[in-house]
């Protein structure tokens, strides 16, 4: 998140506990100006509750997932897809993320697989 945030990458690697919040102003090429609030909610089932609260006020969603971790994408499809349908607004436009793709030589979920996923969940 700190990348996409800052356009700066980070060496060190610290996990979200709980949730993050930041907010980005952007200036669109038509000279339109948009505020961003990003909740960043860990993926952590102790704090489901808390991101859950999240998930029913927010006007898109955006789902990350690790390339390198068949887990972190399992968990994209087993839970969050299903429990984002269920608790948020209808046609919540989605957008689906692989990260780490600095590390394309420790892949394990291929672009085919998310493609397939975004696809099949009618994802933006």
């Amino acid at each position: 998140m700190y990348s996409f945030i800052s356009n700066q990458s980070k060496i060190e690697y610290l996990p979200t506990v709980g949730m993050e919040y930041y907010p980005v102003t952007y200036k669109l090429s038509d000279g339109n100006v948009i505020n961003v609030h990003i909740h960043d909610t860990c993926g952590q089932e102790r704090f489901n509750a808390i991101t859950e609260s999240y998930y029913k006020k927010g006007d898109g969603i955006l789902l990350v997932f690790d390339i390198t971790s068949q887990k972190s994408f399992d968990k994209i499809k087993d839970y969050y897809v299903a429990n984002i349908r269920e608790k948020c607004k209808k046609n919540i436009p989605i957008i689906l993320l692989g990260n780490k793709t600095d590390l394309d030589d420790k892949r394990v979920v291929s672009q085919e697989e998310a493609i397939d996923l975004a696809v099949n969940e009618e994802f933006v």
